[in-house]
């Protein structure tokens, strides 16, 4: 494991990777939009030259290659996916190019185990995880909760991981955990839901929806963007969990949505 090393899977515009290399890290970022490739380059000359920073044009995929990748348009690329049904969400419009593909093992051959994984790819969390074994596992890592994805918390159990938080990433990247049953506090989130349903159907585009919710927690930078992943798993909201905790947290939190709802997972190993 190289303890100055995160790995930034998914860079999009670079804003993840600006915090991480203020905070004294060097990055291995992984983008697919070749545009935003060049536009990181530009942001980040200095961070490259020096080697701080180093930028792999490449969508993360089951084997080395050329994949077809849908980049999102009218939101910044936020959603663009090697799935079209995830880069169009909500009516966007999005174009097909072609981009080079790697497989995340070897990138993590090639670059070490880095003290920090954030993965944020749209749908294709997966892959990476997969590719992250006993021996390869970093000592923390992050990713997106998808509804009908519980498996991938299970397969971090195998690799080693026994510490979770799910982090709410649109309010001010809370932790959440379920209330009691029966209590005021489920009704009270019941109801909440509801109107937040109604909320959705009216609050066009989503970076609207999420401006409204993403609030600052208390004690906590401010300075995170709107599509930032926010806090390193060490350093983000709340006590470590069990695997039951977390799953029942995603089991009742995670649900399928076209617009504000974002949810990572934080993990752990000892």
């Amino acid at each position: 494991m190289v303890p100055d090393l995160v790995y930034d899977v998914g860079v999009n515009n670079g804003d993840d990777t600006a915090y991480y290399l203020k905070r004294g890290y060097r990055v291995v970022g992984v983008e697919a939009d070749p545009e935003m490739v060049k536009a990181c380059r530009r942001r980040f000359t200095a961070e490259v030259e020096r080697g701080r920073l180093i930028l792999v044009n490449a969508a993360i995929a089951a084997e080395d290659g050329i994949v077809e990748f849908y980049i999102s348009e009218g939101n910044r690329g936020v959603w663009s996916s090697l799935t079209e049904e995830m880069a169009r969400r909500t009516g966007l419009g999005a174009r097909r190019v072609q981009v080079p593909a790697r497989r995340f093992r070897g990138l993590l051959e090639r670059y070490g185990v880095p003290f920090y994984l954030k993965i944020d790819i749209e749908g294709a969390d997966r892959l990476c995880l997969r590719d992250v074994s006993p021996t390869t596992a970093p000592p923390f890592l992050s990713f997106e909760a998808s509804e009908g994805a519980l498996e991938d918390l299970f397969w971090l159990v195998n690799c080693g991981y026994t510490r979770f938080k799910l982090i709410d990433q649109l309010a001010g990247f809370r932790q959440v955990m379920p209330p009691p049953l029966h209590s005021l506090r489920l009704v009270h989130i019941t109801v909440s839901q509801l109107t937040k349903r109604v909320l959705r159907s009216v609050l066009r585009p989503p970076t609207i929806a999420r401006a409204l919710r993403r609030r600052p927690l208390a004690g906590a930078s401010a300075s995170f963007a709107i599509s930032s992943s926010g806090p390193m798993p060490h350093e983000s909201d709340g006590p470590w969990r069990s695997l039951e905790e977390v799953a029942y947290a995603w089991l009742y939190y995670v649900k399928r949505t076209t617009s504000s709802n974002w949810y990572d997972i934080h993990a752990a190993r000892d």
